[in-house]
């Protein structure tokens, strides 16, 4: 009998623990979350002080290229059945999205240090009505992705629910689906993504690298999104009404295309 006590003590320090070390984890996943999102502006924008700018060396390539590919590659592959399990060996289930989210913000940072700018530009828009308009419908591709991330979810998506529903043993409230901008397009983060990666003043040779990189990722992302999502009934009805590319439906009604995105999937 006292054995069995002794076990069950045993048990709950051992979960109260537990706890209290996602709780610290939580607390990274937060903070690299808000950094990592202040940061992609200033980076993007090559506002950050340390990026200074120079003819790059192949060695710098290679290492942009390896900052990408860190970036890209686990952030598709993690969502898949196999490393999902594998990171489930090693974190409660419950918290994916909080290490989901850890990881994509923590390489978005290493990259903000690391990366090498190169002093060729593609266009900059220093002065006049074009820095104001390029300006303009920057910001609003940036609002555009506030938005999006309201629609679908904040805490959601920076993992912040997750780690918080498991330490506090709460239920967070879910984002009814399809509402807001997705009921325009399917995937309206990467929509906002894309835009902001292409609209500003200035884009040097290495940024266009790294926004033509992105693109393709983008576009990968979102038929790998899709394919996960073909099981859902609910998905199902509501891509028969919704369409992937913005106000698709809406254009074709009004000049009829024959070749339809849709048909790729």
């Amino acid at each position: 009998m006292s054995q069995t006590i002794e076990k069950s003590k045993n048990q709950k320090r051992a979960l109260i623990s537990g706890r209290a070390l996602i709780f610290i984890f939580g607390l990274l996943v937060t903070a690299f979350y808000f950094v990592a999102i202040a940061g992609l502006f200033l980076f993007l924008n090559q506002l950050l002080p340390w990026m200074n700018q120079g003819v790059l060396s192949s060695r710098q390539w290679i290492v942009n290229l390896s900052l990408l590919t860190l970036f890209t590659l686990p952030h598709s592959l993690l969502l898949e059945k196999g490393p999902r399990k594998w990171v489930a060996k090693i974190f409660p289930a419950k918290i994916f999205m909080s290490v989901y989210s850890f990881h994509a913000t923590s390489t978005l940072i290493l990259m903000y240090f690391f990366w090498n700018s190169s002093s060729a530009m593609v266009w900059n828009f220093h002065f006049g009505p074009g820095q104001v308009i390029v300006i303009f419908f920057m910001l609003l591709s940036w609002l555009f992705m506030g938005v999006s991330l309201h629609f679908s979810g904040l805490f959601h998506h920076a993992g912040i629910a997750q780690w918080t529903s498991y330490v506090f043993k709460k239920n967070y409230e879910k984002i009814k689906p399809f509402q807001g901008p997705y009921r325009y397009m399917r995937h309206p983060i990467l929509i906002s993504f894309f835009l902001m990666i292409w609209i500003r003043p200035s884009m040097s040779l290495d940024q266009l690298i790294l926004s033509v990189y992105w693109s393709v990722y983008l576009y990968v992302g979102m038929l790998l999104k899709e394919k996960r999502l073909q099981k859902s009934k609910l998905f199902q009805e509501y891509k028969k009404e919704v369409s992937m590319i913005p106000f698709y439906n809406e254009i074709s009604k009004v000049f009829p295309l024959k070749w339809k995105v849709e048909e790729r999937l």
